[in-house]
């Protein structure tokens, strides 16, 4: 899906050549975000924060819906 190229592209631009989102994970964030690409964005960050947090090496869905929970929670 777009949000899955838009994650593959903009992580390669800073050097990461393997996936870090799974494809469930790439399926949430685009429900949670409408495909909103700002929206993708930050979900994205929270989501890798938490991720290098847990120290797992890669996001899934439960991850991104810990990110929506964390950014809507104020």
């Amino acid at each position: 899906n777009d949000v899955s190229q838009f994650l593959r592209t903009s992580l390669a631009r800073a050097g990461r050549r393997e996936a870090i989102f799974n494809d469930p994970a790439c399926t949430r964030l685009f429900e949670l975000s409408r495909g909103v690409p700002r929206r993708v964005c930050q979900l994205a960050e929270t989501a890798l924060l938490a991720a290098a947090g847990a120290q797992c090496d890669r996001v899934d869905a439960d991850l991104v819906q810990s990110a929506h929970h964390e950014l809507n929670a104020c």
